[in-house]
Formats: C-alpha cells, structure tokens, sequence
C-alpha cells in the first residue's frame, strides 16, 4: 500500500479506530487513480523497470516458435528495455522447470536447450518470487521450482 501511496495511486482518507487501541487501528484508502490493472511498482513507488523485461520475455516466447535464451533476450530488447542474457536465461529456466515450456532440443556444450511454449496462461506473464515460486497472473496459481528434496536439503 505504501509504494501505491508514493505513486498516488491511493491515498489515505481516513483511520477505522480499533477497541484495542490506536496500535491497532486500520488506515482507511481510496483509490485516486484507477488502473484495470494493478501497476508493477518499486517500494518507493516508481514503475518497476523489470517489469518491462519480464512483459517483453513473455511476449517473445508467445511469438517464437522454438527458443533459447539468447533469443528471448535478442526480441525482449527494444528502445529503453534492455534484457540480459542471463536475466532471459534464469527466467526461461524458471518457467521450463514449472512446466510452461517443453524441451525441443537440450543443451550441449557450446549451444543453449531449445524451448517452446506450450502453456500460455494469458497475457500477464509468470513471476518469479523472491521464494523461488512462480506465480501466475493469470489464474492465481503458484508452481514450486524446488523439488521436495532441495526444500528438505535447505532445512538441515
């Protein structure tokens, strides 16, 4: 709420007092600038630049028939978006091991996997989570990238 706050896309209009004191009392907001979608912000509110790359990623796997990662990085660059080959590599990987892309063809050394899209969800792209989690947008459901034994290996 704060980084919608910063970007005044709401702001507060009132405090809901609570029976347990002002500790606990809720901020009330009203929306000032209505979006249909929620706005992808940085805390301090500004526009998150990666959400750009992300957007032109997915729209570069939707177009591409077959795909390595220097690809998605080569289409998802345009104007002010730039996209690594790395940062196109760890999301193609991201998205592969939670099932929205098959394996054309694997790598070998010298030459990237080969991918196709075979899970289109929608228009908003798959997030990665902090958590390592993909999150889709479009139907509100999350995918694990770790199997259970990684999960058990970071608890010990």
């Amino acid at each position: 709420v704060s980084a919608l706050q910063a970007a005044s896309y709401v702001e507060q209009v009132g405090i809901h007092p609570s029976p347990l004191g002002n500790h606990f009392a809720k901020a009330i907001f009203e929306v000032v600038k209505p979006e249909p979608q929620t706005p992808r912000l940085t805390r301090e509110g500004t526009v998150s630049v990666a959400a750009d790359g992300v957007d032109a990623m997915w729209r570069a796997m939707k177009v591409l028939p077959v795909f390595d990662h220097h690809d998605i990085a080569r289409a998802a660059t345009l104007g002010t978006c730039t996209v690594s080959v790395g940062t196109a590599k760890n999301y193609v990987t991201a998205l592969a091991r939670a099932g929205y892309l098959s394996l054309v063809r694997k790598s070998k050394p010298g030459t990237a996997a080969r991918h196709r899209l075979t899970n289109n969800t929608g228009p908003l792209p798959p997030a990665i989570t902090r958590r390592k989690v993909v999150f889709d947008r479009n139907r509100g459901e999350f995918f694990s990238l770790q199997s259970a034994q990684e999960v058990c290996d970071a608890l010990e």
